[in-house]
């Protein structure tokens, strides 16, 4: 049975395995545009999901998107908010747990 993702709220700044974890996400391709097969023409930024003016996401709960896909297309992740996973036809926890259990392993 595989680790369950930690859906952690400690404070970002020290948690040392969390920081690894955002370092291998910076590493990976953006999720749209390696669905999309299209060429990621900026650097791949990790995407905070679920924060809220009040406290920012946990650092396990992001995502590797290009800057497009993350703050800039008409469909990114900034504008959709929660309807992000819903119009590209992904499941949010289904992403997050498969992102955990590759980074567990050591895969990139």
């Amino acid at each position: 049975m595989s680790e369950l993702h930690p859906l952690r709220r400690k404070d970002r700044n020290l948690d040392p395995e969390a920081k690894r974890y955002m370092a291998w996400l910076h590493n990976l391709p953006c999720l749209i545009c390696k669905m999309l097969g299209e060429r990621q023409s900026s650097r791949t930024e990790a995407a905070h999901l679920g924060g809220n003016l009040a406290a920012k996401a946990s650092n396990w709960d992001c995502v590797p998107l290009c800057g497009a896909h993350h703050r800039t297309d008409p469909n990114c992740e900034e504008r959709l908010k929660r309807k992000f996973w819903e119009f590209w036809g992904l499941d949010k926890d289904t992403v997050l747990q498969g992102l955990w259990e590759r980074f567990k392993k050591g895969e990139t």
